[in-house]
């Protein structure tokens, strides 16, 4: 919408206040949203690099082990390589949210499937897995209290910058619907068809989406 008003030169069209006004707000509140989409710190980098490094050394190891001349242990890095690839064989390539839980559901069998626990003891990683579970916790602790503390910071603002743009927006629609109803003019008409198309593609989109609560936009004549 603001868009189709600055190609249209709101001056012109005695827009220019009205859709100066949108701009300013939609900018506002587009660096918020910047903002809450880089939510990843440089902290919760580093820990993710050491959980990473701590499941591929592990994994590499164990890949060393099945060729031991130690039978015992041969069969001790087999077993755990076939729990790790029961969840997924490149652990470290998985996003965020489905590694932590990738990794607490491995660890967890780790430490309750007795021959798994053997297996660890036996080549020696116990100390190894301890890294990667106080690292893949501290992730996940650190991960939530970063985006509660932002959201609480950030709620309040999102909300009333989406107002302002919601009260911008309704104030440049109605001064094109006034100006478009006391002139016959070819500009108005133009920009008038292309709002009108704008929102009908929009309204189909939120039906779509149903059952989400969507708000369905009017024509402006």
């Amino acid at each position: 919408m603001k868009n189709i008003v600055i190609l249209r030169d709101p001056q012109a069209l005695k827009l220019a206040p009205q859709s100066a006004t949108l701009i300013r707000e939609i900018f506002a509140m587009g660096e918020v949203y910047k903002k809450q989409v880089n939510t990843i710190t440089k902290d919760l980098e580093a820990i993710d690099e050491r959980r990473d490094l701590a499941i591929i050394g592990i994994r590499i190891v164990l890949e060393g082990f099945i060729y031991h001349f130690d039978l015992t242990k041969r069969n001790a890095a087999k077993e755990l390589l076939q729990s790790i690839d029961g969840y997924e064989k490149r652990i470290s390539k998985q996003n965020y949210h489905v590694k932590t839980v990738t990794l607490d559901n491995l660890i967890y069998d780790w430490e309750t499937i007795l021959e798994l626990k053997t297996a660890l003891i036996t080549l020696d990683l116990t100390d190894w897995v301890e890294e990667l579970k106080e690292n893949n916790t501290s992730f996940n602790e650190t991960y939530i209290e970063h985006n509660t503390q932002y959201m609480f910071d950030s709620k309040t603002n999102v909300t009333q910058l989406r107002s302002k743009v919601k009260e911008s927006y309704t104030d440049l629609i109605n001064h094109i619907t006034a100006y478009a109803t006391l002139h016959s003019s070819e500009a108005y008409e133009n920009i008038v068809k292309e709002i009108n198309t704008l929102t009908k593609r929009y309204n189909d989109l939120a039906e779509k989406r149903e059952p989400v609560d969507v708000e369905i936009v009017e024509r402006l004549f």
